[in-house]
């Protein structure tokens, strides 16, 4: 990426390691919608389900097709995810 290609080049500099950079990347913040996202998309890929996501929706392709609006960006729940993944599955997604 950009950031890379800058570092390379000696125009940036580095303020956490690539260790935290990569566990960043599958560990999400607990405390915001970025750990809906997260487990989101662990369940769909679990599932074997397409989908689509971006910073603020969410959702399941060819299964419900209703967009789930995450707008509150220090909000780590989502009810209607929980309504989702319990009619796919039967279970509840948060505990």
């Amino acid at each position: 990426g950009l950031y890379y290609l800058l570092e390379s080049r000696g125009l940036t500099e580095r303020v956490v390691d690539e260790e935290a950079v990569q566990r960043a990347m599958s560990i999400p913040p607990q405390t915001t919608r970025a750990k809906v996202r997260g487990d989101f998309i662990r369940f769909a890929r679990a599932k074997n389900r397409s989908y689509t996501v971006d910073w603020t929706y969410l959702k399941l392709n060819g299964y419900w097709e209703e967009t789930i609006l995450c707008m509150d960006p220090f909000s780590a729940v989502n009810r209607r995810v929980e309504e989702l993944v319990a009619q796919v599955t039967g279970l509840r997604f948060y505990r």
